[in-house]
């Protein structure tokens, strides 16, 4: 558990894509489209490897272009590719995020976005979705280059926030965001709204919790 000492100035950072806002609209497109079940979950997989791949090579491309790549790479054609990306453009938000984000805010907690995806398509996402504004600022990965999990993403965003990245909590429903963060010195908090087990191999979070209700019982 955090302590409250730490709590009472703590940066909470959220990441967006799966933690804040829903991916499973995008997980039942791909399976309508495959004759294989599973089809979304193996598609975001290739996503989140082409962007390992993108930090570790220097090969920086914008995450829509890895989406389509992806796309292309998972079903063997890139026909409707470009409908993946408005999909994830125009994702809802998950159920238990606005009411947390408003206790959370009502806490007095400074609310961060820190997002793969472009920076002028992360505030639209935040804009549809409807939470927008409970947010101090968005950040993307935009501004290094390199994709979550890089240590040095949340290291710079830290630095944006002009914090000691020990006072930064990042809160993630992907193991190797929370691992990325705690591996730079970040608390992290793993939401595992897909019931699979935090591996041992990876840098250990501060708590885990099963849905985002369960958030400001470990911050207290």
């Amino acid at each position: 558990m955090i302590t409250a000492r730490y709590a009472r100035y703590m940066v909470i950072v959220f990441d967006v894509n799966g933690t804040l806002l829903d991916l499973t609209v995008v997980h039942r497109w791909f399976d309508e489209r495959s004759s294989e079940t599973g089809t979304g979950s193996r598609w975001f997989a290739e996503l989140v490897r082409l962007s390992l791949l993108s930090s570790i090579t220097n090969r920086y491309r914008p995450f829509p272009d890895l989406a389509l790549d992806a796309y292309s790479t998972i079903l063997g054609h890139a026909d409707g590719a470009r409908e993946t990306v408005e999909l994830l453009a125009s994702l809802p938000v998950h159920a238990d995020v606005p009411r947390i984000l408003d206790r959370l805010e009502g806490d007095g907690h400074r609310l961060v976005a820190l997002t793969n995806s472009p920076l002028g398509m992360a505030r639209a996402q935040l804009a549809v979705g409807g939470i927008a504004d409970r947010f101090e600022t968005v950040l993307s990965v935009d501004m290094v280059q390199r994709f979550k999990p890089d240590p040095l993403v949340y290291r710079t965003a830290a630095a944006r926030l002009a914090v000691p990245i020990p006072s930064m909590t990042m809160v993630a429903a992907h193991d190797w965001d929370v691992a990325g963060a705690v591996a730079a010195g970040s608390r992290g908090i793993y939401v595992n709204r897909s019931g699979e087990r935090y591996p041992d191999s990876f840098p250990r979070p501060d708590a885990v919790i099963e849905r985002m209700d369960d958030l400001p019982d470990v911050l207290a």
